[in-house]
């Protein structure tokens, strides 16, 4: 029916169209215009109004069934996890070691070679002396944070003499060749293992030689203070915290070269005094 009164309104304009316009034309041209306009405009309407129905039926995600709409809420997304941060571990702690001041006993073998001799007569020859016994104590002080040790060492070896050989032929001879010293030692502990370690070091000093021989034909007497340096390498044990066992080889030089008038105005050259030693002994730590 619609349809029917928008074709007679079409043929009614269409008809004023072609003919000249009078007044009563115009108002009747007006008039078909208008009502065309409101029914396109109404139209249109409808049609925006169908699409915007259908687009949120559809994003909704609803569903039609016998003329009745429903629509299920929409599953929410899960949330994106977000990267987490993992600082890194701490450094660990600088090694320490047993550390602090300690008092140091030891002793052990010594034996000094040979000393050379000669004299303004032109005889030459050795002073020969028997293994003795060497005994030190210490006072030092181990670092915490670094295996080194600083110490205070004080020493005394004792031989007596077993000949003296004097152009290659050996004389019977008694008296002593004695060797005391004060050192001030820096060694290093190397640790190998839990509680082992293995010492480097060295130490210098002064060094108080005391050399007595007779013999039938010849007598030498000399007492000398001197430079004197030693080398040290050796093995250590913690038995705790506060204490360690050490066992040690020294290497030791007393350089008491030098002359001297004999009795009978013979003038004597005396080469240094060397000594190889392995001891034994233990430091106690006062601030473990």
């Amino acid at each position: 029916m619609r349809a029917a009164q928008r074709a007679g309104n079409f043929s009614r304009f269409a008809s004023l169209c072609d003919r000249p316009l009078h007044r009563a034309d115009s108002r009747e041209l007006q008039h078909a215009g208008s009502s065309m306009n409101f029914h396109s405009i109404a139209l249109s309407s409808a049609a925006v109004l169908a699409l915007t129905i259908s687009a949120v039926a559809q994003e909704s995600g609803g569903s039609t069934s016998g003329g009745a709409t429903s629509s299920a809420p929409a599953t929410p997304e899960p949330p994106t996890p977000q990267p987490t941060y993992n600082p890194p571990p701490p450094p660990p702690p600088a090694p320490m070691y047993p550390g602090g001041w300690y008092l140091g006993l030891g002793a052990g073998w010594s034996s000094l070679n040979n000393t050379n001799f000669s004299d303004s007569l032109g005889n030459s020859g050795t002073v020969n002396s028997n293994d003795g016994v060497l005994a030190v104590g210490s006072l030092g002080y181990k670092f915490p944070a670094w295996p080194l040790r600083v110490e205070l060492e004080g020493g005394y070896d004792w031989h007596s003499l077993s000949g003296i050989d004097v152009d290659g032929a050996s004389v019977s001879a008694s008296g002593h060749a004695n060797l005391g010293d004060a050192l001030v030692n820096a060694v290093y502990d190397i640790p190998i293992a839990p509680r082992w370690a293995i010492s480097v070091g060295a130490g210098a000093g002064a060094a108080f030689t005391d050399l007595s021989g007779t013999t039938p034909n010849l007598t030498i007497s000399r007492s000398k203070t001197r430079f004197m340096w030693q080398g040290i390498g050796g093995l250590a044990y913690s038995v705790g915290p506060s204490t360690d066992l050490f066992v040690d080889y020294r290497y030791r030089d007393a350089m008491t070269s030098g002359s001297y008038e004999t009795v009978g105005a013979d003038i004597v050259h005396v080469h240094n005094t060397t000594e190889n030693a392995v001891i034994a002994g233990v430091r106690w730590y006062l601030t473990p």
